[in-house]
């Protein structure tokens, strides 16, 4: 009951994955430029700027702090 077809073969989990974590990876570390948000901060605190920015400022900060904490979590989950 071997028949051998010439059908594509599908990449193995594992390497799916390591290319799933690597994006994600490359995704947090485009994250870091972010953190320019904090003079912007700083100016709407000053009274320089609107304070409409402030909420999407603080929304950058916080994304741009955790991203290094997502990257440490993905490339050091073994669970496989």
């Amino acid at each position: 009951m071997n028949v051998k077809t010439d059908a594509p073969t599908i990449a193995a989990p594992d390497t799916r994955l390591r290319w799933m974590i690597i994006g994600i990876i490359i995704w947090v570390i485009l994250q870091l430029p972010r953190l320019i948000a904090i003079p912007l901060i700083q100016d709407v605190l000053a009274g320089i700027e609107s304070p409409a920015w402030m909420f999407p400022a603080i929304l950058d900060i916080v994304v741009a702090a955790a991203a290094p904490f997502v990257a440490f979590g993905a490339v050091n989950d073994r669970k496989a």
